[in-house]
């Protein structure tokens, strides 16, 4: 039997393709090890962390932790949050662990909890323990939750809380604003803290904490761009020379992405009662993402309107201008806002309004219509005048006439030249004749002249 010979593009293939898949596998496989198969699979892992992505937040008098930052030369067993706020020897401080940022998390009654403050003091157990510090200082809280299948306990959280010996007796007092509540990844936001003040003294130092392990922001201004989706407490931290601190929290929601929302409105003026609909269904959304329902808020004080559809209607019963808005709900709960501007005023305003635009016009046309018959008349008596140079001749013709009719003498007449003499050149000559000569000049019946012409 001869042996099957196969093309030689077949023969270079088969060896490539092979590779291929040997390398395809064994990335796949170092992945694996290196991240682990939840990272594959899209599900981010559980992180023991303050802050940003969707981790537990331990919080101590209803005042949240926010992750340490993280620079180069951290310690990498330092915890991974602390406490801004002030807390002082001998006061009860409540302590708890917040999982609603955490997504499928069980109830805290189903978590067996292990807290240690760090000072010394024996193990607390439970989901809300209280303690109480009896010295001043520094102490880093560790939080383990025991594992039912290992046996054993395995950290969960941890946080710096500094304790202070006594309360100073006029703190600084700690304002801060931003002009977002909400960006998407990598958008920025800006922060001020112009309104904080030193109580004691006129210096102030300012410190941000962004929540999501970035180094901190200095100074009364400062921008900052998320990368992490979630939830952050930015914290502001103001000390004054006495190394007084005071604090103040602006949350920001950083969503993978926010709904664009493209809101019409049937009309933006209107009269009292009259029915104004509204078209917010057109909405841009990621891929996979939908909306699940619209929250309609008029500006005129009546309750807010929850609908699944994108479409309402609403009367407005008082003149006046109105701001509404409108947010679309994602399936990640991060809204979209579109917003309209509404006036609404009665008929007879409109009505007023339309009489005195009317009354201009009519104003107008008449100035136009006076103008165009004053141009008419203007223009006619123009015309009616005679030029100066000709009405000048006409004067000193007649003058002439009058002076020969007062000798007793017969005003020339004008009349075609006879045949054979030279017609007078009308045009004056531009030089006085030597000597005055007279010819006769014939009357309009032949007979001989009795008076000369001078020329």
């Amino acid at each position: 039997m001869p042996e099957q010979v196969y093309p030689a593009w077949r023969r270079l293939f088969a060896p490539l393709l092979s590779i291929a898949l040997i390398l395809s596998i064994s990335s796949i496989l170092a992945l694996t090890l290196a991240l682990g198969a939840p990272m594959l699979l899209g599900n981010t892992p559980l992180a023991r962390a303050c802050g940003l992505a969707n981790t537990p937040t331990m919080i101590a008098n209803t005042d949240p932790a926010i992750p340490t930052p993280i620079t180069p030369g951290s310690d990498p067993n330092q915890p991974v949050g602390f406490f801004p706020g002030a807390y002082y020897r001998a006061q009860s401080i409540a302590f708890t662990e917040d999982l609603s940022s955490v997504p499928n998390a069980p109830t805290k009654s189903s978590i067996q909890f292990r807290w240690d403050f760090g000072d010394g003091s024996s193990f607390a157990s439970g989901a809300e323990p209280k303690h109480t510090f009896q010295r001043a200082g520094a102490f880093a809280i560790r939080v383990t939750t025991y594992d039912s299948v290992t046996k054993s306990w395995v950290d969960f959280d941890s946080a710096t809380i500094t304790v202070l010996a006594q309360p100073f007796s006029t703190p600084p007092i700690a304002k801060a604003t931003a002009d977002k509540s909400l960006v998407a990844i990598n958008d920025t936001v800006t922060f001020d803290a112009s309104g904080s003040k030193a109580l004691v003294g006129s210096t102030l130092s300012y410190e941000w904490n962004f929540g999501d392990a970035t180094p901190d922001g200095l100074g009364p201004r400062v921008t900052h761009a998320f990368t992490i989706p979630g939830r952050a407490l930015v914290t502001l931290i103001v000390t004054d020379s006495r190394s007084a601190e005071s604090t103040a929290v602006v949350p920001v929601t950083v969503a993978v992405s926010i709904p664009q929302v493209h809101l019409q409105v049937s009309t933006t003026t209107a009269r009292p009662g009259q029915t104004i609909a509204f078209d917010a269904s057109q909405v841009q959304v990621n891929a996979g993402d939908a909306i699940t329902k619209y929250i309609w808020d008029f500006g005129d004080q009546t309750p807010k309107q929850t609908t699944t559809a994108g479409t309402t209607t609403h009367s407005y019963a008082k003149v006046g201008q109105y701001h509404m808005q409108v947010q679309a709900i994602d399936l990640q709960d991060i809204p979209g806002t579109a917003t309209a501007v509404l006036t609404i005023q009665t008929a007879q305003s409109n009505e007023t309004g339309k009489g005195s635009s009317v009354s201009f016009t009519l104003i107008g046309l008449g100035l136009l219509i006076v103008l165009a018959i004053g141009g008419l008349f203007i223009t006619a008596i123009w015309r009616r005048r005679p030029a100066p140079a000709v009405q000048g001749r006409r004067t000193a013709g007649r003058g002439a006439a009058q002076r020969q009719r007062a000798a007793g003498r017969k005003p020339p007449t004008g009349r075609r030249p006879q045949p054979g003499r030279p017609s007078p050149d009308p045009r004056p000559s531009m030089t006085a004749p030597a000597q005055r000569s007279e010819r006769p000049m014939p009357d309009q019946d032949g007979d001989s002249p009795d008076r000369f012409l001078r020329d």
